[in-house]
């Protein structure tokens, strides 16, 4: 099956293609070219259905302290029906942090892990970005990054012990295809 017009448009796989696609079909007269435009069309929308689909929901045992070391657990969740390979977490903000990779969440699973950080910053809402990166089973790599705001004290306030819970969901993209 020829798939030239399909190819000059985007990678098929890639959901970035899906609106250019879409647009050339409106415009598109030849009925040869138009079935081809519908089929990539129809085939990126199922390879899409089956990709995995992360979101993440961080969970604190406590108030955080400038300057001390925490963990807080991170609760990665795959809502799609495909797996996600290689998950890697990296955070951007006023802490130092780290969480180990993780190899695989099937589709429909999550799992937990603990991030470790150490705020340096003060302040009812300190920033913190959390950037997915990961794969599905076709090597198809998709990021996120998800921003939250959490509240750090000073280690010598007496703060109540809550547990603040907060849940991100995030845009994801294919930035690179595996199939062409």
């Amino acid at each position: 099956m020829r798939w030239g017009a399909a190819w000059s448009l985007g990678y098929i796989g890639d959901s970035q293609a899906i609106e250019p696609l879409h647009k050339r079909l409106e415009i598109e007269e030849v009925d040869d070219v138009r079935e081809q435009i519908q089929e990539a069309i129809e085939k990126i929308n199922e390879q899409m259905r089956n990709a995995p689909r992360l979101s993440i929901s961080i969970e604190s045992s406590g108030s955080l302290c400038v300057g001390e070391w925490d963990s807080l657990i991170v609760k990665i969740i795959n809502d799609g029906q495909g797996p996600a390979k290689n998950v890697n977490i990296s955070t951007f903000g006023p802490l130092d942090c780290s969480c180990e990779p993780i190899s695989i969440i099937q589709g429909g699973n999550s799992l937990r892990s603990k991030l470790n950080v150490r705020p340096l910053e003060l302040g009812r809402e300190v920033p913190l970005s959390i950037h997915m990166t990961f794969e599905d089973d076709r090597d198809r790599k998709f990021e996120s990054t998800n921003k939250i705001l959490l509240e750090v004290a000073n280690i010598n306030e007496v703060k109540s012990r809550s547990k603040p819970s907060i849940i991100v969901h995030g845009n994801y993209e294919v930035i690179e295809s595996g199939t062409r």
